[in-house]
């Protein structure tokens, strides 16, 4: 593998831009993004404090894989199946570890978040505690009064230190002191040095363009599971969920259609819940274990059987809300009768003839 770096601006005007490298996407295998503006906040504090933040692993290919766009305007109700790509054999980056650092600087640098965008005190840095931030971010949905500044105008200036400087003081109604003048002075430097001229985006590159037999699909997919179940990034639905995409193009838009339908009435079924229930009724047993798809049996199940599992889930949840009015989702109620359905594939919306009801 390849070590590369970059400056986080150059970077990030690579994200979703073909013109260099092919682009940097995320692949159908990767979950959602889930930070918070918390989270967010506090790696461009630790940006500035010059912290490590890890290294990114990408995956450079012209396979056909299906992938997405980064999102630069966040919404949490929004589907990631409006933001996929259409497949090609041109060369691409596709992001298989650091999907929430990128998405994060994406979001920070060239969008918002739920219509809040990315605001710096240019006057903070006083020396804190190593868990405090020294830094001050925070998210707004409306331009905060001095000393917050916009934080994508120190990274993408289009003004002068001179004329920005001046342009802060009339937003204050007032001069400077000499500390606040320093510490902006200071503020500005630092961060046009982290961001914009210190190479210090880190990446491993695997690359399948240069090298095409060292790393097959099924490999990418052990390198996935491999560089993300070592922390906190994924839970074991999501990793196990990777090798179901990575067969089967077309889990991700069946998943997310299933949890639709399933939580349009308040509701609110996930992932771990499907995935435990067709383990289940495929008597695999309800826990999780990489080998259970990796047995060349479980995954094409799912797949073949993808419209009787739904059937079942569905009836099951249709009746227990109609019929007993139990509005909790959680797996105990449902599970069972699922089992239930997918055997004795019954519609549980009307009564059993007779001769249904002795089979």
């Amino acid at each position: 593998m390849n070590n590369q770096k970059e400056t986080i601006r150059k970077f990030v005007n690579y994200i979703n831009n073909p013109d260099h490298l092919g682009g940097f996407w995320l692949p159908n295998i990767q979950r959602p993004f889930v930070w918070s503006e918390d989270q967010i906040e506090r790696l461009y504090d630790s940006i500035l404090r010059e912290y490590p933040i890890g290294t990114l692993l990408i995956w450079k290919n012209k396979s056909k894989i299906k992938h997405r766009k980064f999102i630069d305007n966040w919404k949490d109700d929004l589907r990631l199946l409006d933001f996929y790509v259409p497949t090609n054999e041109n060369p691409k980056m596709l992001v298989l570890d650091g999907q929430q650092r990128m998405q994060s600087l994406y979001i920070g640098l060239k969008g918002s978040y739920n219509g809040n965008e990315l605001y710096f005190n240019v006057v903070s840095g006083d020396l804190k505690a190593p868990d405090d931030r020294r830094y001050e971010f925070k998210f707004s949905a409306n331009a905060p009064r001095f000393p917050w500044v916009k934080f994508s105008s120190l990274v993408f200036p289009d003004k002068k230190n001179k004329e920005f400087k001046q342009e802060l003081i009339q937003l204050a109604g007032r001069d400077f002191t000499d500390k606040e003048d320093d510490r902006i002075d200071e503020n500005i430097e630092l961060v046009r040095n982290v961001f914009c001229t210190q190479d210090n985006l880190l990446y491993q590159e695997v690359d399948s363009i240069d090298r095409p037999t060292a790393y097959t699909e099924d490999d990418i997919v052990e390198i996935f599971i491999r560089a993300n179940s070592g922390g906190t990034k994924l839970d074991k639905s999501d990793l196990l969920f990777s090798l179901l995409v990575s067969s089967w193009d077309e889990a991700n838009e069946s998943m997310t259609l299933l949890l639709d339908e399933l939580n349009n009435d308040g509701y609110a079924f996930g992932r771990d819940f499907i995935l435990k229930t067709c383990l289940t009724i495929f008597d695999k047993g309800a826990s999780y274990e990489v080998a259970k798809f990796r047995d060349g049996d479980t995954k094409q199940k799912i797949e073949d059987n993808w419209s009787a599992l739904t059937n079942a889930i569905k009836d099951v949840k249709d009746f227990i809300k109609g019929r007993t009015y139990i509005q909790s989702d959680k797996a105990l109620y449902v599970l069972p009768g699922a089992y239930t359905a997918y055997l004795f594939p019954v519609s549980l919306s009307r009564p059993m003839e007779t001769g249904q009801r002795n089979q």
